[in-house]
């Protein structure tokens, strides 16, 4: 065998639980000494020699395990039932993430809405706007308004005085399925909830964009997050103080 695929065999060994190794890793060593001479095939001898030591360690690790949960059967039942309120936990927390998401994209919805409808019976648009919102650090809802092109035609918001432009992709789904919401980072530090509705009307067609900053619907998100886990390691602990009572306990019947 090659001296270098022997030492990682023999380092490999390491897997095996340990009172098992002490007792049946000379025999292991020379198995695979007296395989490696008769194998039919140099090639495929090291896989087998590998995936055999695994199914090895794993059955003898799964074995250690059961002789362990049989001695202490309340800690095992305990961490069953951490896993299932970490589950739950994690559900729990998907569930307030989607909630806190999906209410974020509001009043910009019914603002898109209301924008797009004035904009569709419109004569003409004419280019005007005033940076009211910064959309760096204000929570207020902004409106920008994009004609077909993408140029800017109305707007109420800016980043730092300039009025930020979303992808082409905005655009082109919005416009194919009428609108478009998902969340907007025009810059690392600013991200928006944002609506995009396009319109189209007898004299002028394009795009309303109404957007708000996650700030607030992020800090909702962090308390959901930290409340879940809070709450899990509690659960974890009340588990495990009470599997350590009734261990004692029948430590304390067995001594009686």
């Amino acid at each position: 065998m090659n001296p270098l695929l022997w030492k990682l065999y023999r380092g490999v060994l390491m897997l095996l639980p340990a009172a098992f190794r002490q007792q049946y890793a000379d025999q292991i060593l020379q198995t695979a000494r007296d395989a490696a001479t008769d194998y039919p095939s140099a090639l495929l001898f090291p896989f087998s020699l590998f995936s055999d030591l695994a199914l090895t360690a794993f059955r003898e690790n799964a074995r250690m395990l059961s002789k362990q949960i049989s001695r202490h059967p309340f800690f095992y039942q305990a961490l069953c039932l951490s896993v299932v309120a970490f589950v739950l936990a994690f559900g729990g927390y998907a569930v307030m993430h989607l909630t806190i998401r999906h209410s974020a994209n509001q009043p910009q919805r019914q603002m898109a809405d209301d924008a797009a409808r004035i904009y569709s019976s419109a004569d003409r648009v004419t280019v005007t706007g005033t940076p009211r919102v910064e959309l760096s650090h204000s929570l207020e809802p902004f409106t920008i308004a994009y004609d077909e092109s993408g140029r800017v035609i109305n707007y109420d918001g800016a980043l730092n005085g300039v009025v930020p432009t979303p992808p082409a992709g905005v655009f082109a789904y919005a416009r194919l399925h009428g609108s478009n919401e998902l969340t907007w980072q025009p810059r690392p530090d600013v991200r928006l909830a944002i609506v995009v509705r396009h319109f189209s009307g007898a004299h002028y067609s394009g795009f309303v964009l109404v957007g708000r900053s996650l700030a607030t619907a992020e800090q909702g998100e962090m308390i959901a997050r930290w409340a879940a886990l809070i709450g899990w390691l509690g659960i974890v602990c009340l588990l495990t103080l009470s599997a350590s009572f009734f261990s004692w306990m029948e430590r304390r019947q067995r001594t009686a």
